[in-house]
């Protein structure tokens, strides 16, 4: 069921052929970088209009994301309650 809906929010993304894609639980949230880490590591930068009381440690994540010189910027974000 998560592989479907994950197809699907890929599937009606902007920019779908560009992004990449990326689940897991987040580690950490650094407000000041503007940035979330996985628990396998990996790390995204938000933009400064992103509503960060809506993320804490222990979230599950589907992130939609453009690797931008060298930085994963990300494009869309599914939070899953």
């Amino acid at each position: 069921m998560r592989s479907v809906l994950c197809a699907l929010f890929a599937l009606f993304m902007t920019n779908a052929a560009l992004a990449e894609i990326a689940e897991g639980t987040i580690k950490v949230v650094d407000n000041e970088k503007q940035t979330v880490t996985l628990d396998d590591g990996s790390q995204f930068k938000l933009s400064s209009e992103f509503d960060f009381t809506a993320l804490s440690e222990g979230v599950e994540v589907t992130i939609a994301y453009d690797l931008i010189n060298g930085i994963n910027i990300v494009t869309d974000m599914q939070i899953w309650e």
